[in-house]
């Protein structure tokens, strides 16, 4: 049993470890494909896509913050000009633009989203993948973080969360919004 990536899509967060790097089309980078090949590890098996073995070990699941980073780096913009895409957005006032802009913006997200998953991981321990996350998980930790938190932090965890959820989407690992609408 192996760790599949599929072929011609987004490698998923079960079939794909946050330690190698996949091109947009699903498949190893030339160079990390010749890397693993040389070692040995490398299984190209019929019909069953492609599977890495780490000596005996097979690797799982990528980690919240695997999924996490991989998610920003669908929607990472920064270094392009952020006036620009609000112009071919056709962005109006009050409107989210697309995409991360500043290396500042995508820390504080990265830094609310493992907030959350730190949450869930105690609130729900066998979620480990972000499809199996609903609105209602997240309206309770924006709940219970309303009790505790001033307005302005919780506001800011909602808009990290839905920044989050954006990359999500791009990388088709969720079908439905898992951020409350307010």
């Amino acid at each position: 049993m192996g760790v599949s990536v599929n072929q011609g899509s987004h490698p998923t967060p079960e079939n794909h470890s946050g330690g190698e790097t996949a091109t947009n089309n699903g498949r190893f980078s030339p160079l990390i494909a010749r890397s693993i090949r040389g070692n040995g590890i490398f299984n190209r098996v019929p019909d069953e896509g492609v599977h890495l073995f780490i000596g005996a070990k097979i690797m799982g699941i990528t980690s919240w913050r695997g999924q996490i980073e991989r998610a920003l780096q669908a929607i990472d913009h920064i270094g392009e000009s952020k006036y620009a895409a609000k112009q071919e957005q056709g962005w109006q006032p009050g409107e989210a633009v697309v995409g991360l802009f500043s290396h500042g913006y995508r820390n504080t997200v990265f830094d609310r989203a493992v907030t959350f998953t730190n949450w869930l991981r105690e609130q729900y321990p066998t979620v480990r993948l972000f499809r199996e996350v609903d609105h209602e998980m997240t309206a309770e930790f924006l709940g219970e973080k309303a009790e505790t938190c001033t307005p302005d932090t919780v506001r800011t965890l909602l808009a990290t969360l839905k920044k989050l959820q954006e990359g999500l989407y791009v990388m088709n690992w969720i079908q439905e919004d898992i951020v409350p609408t307010e």
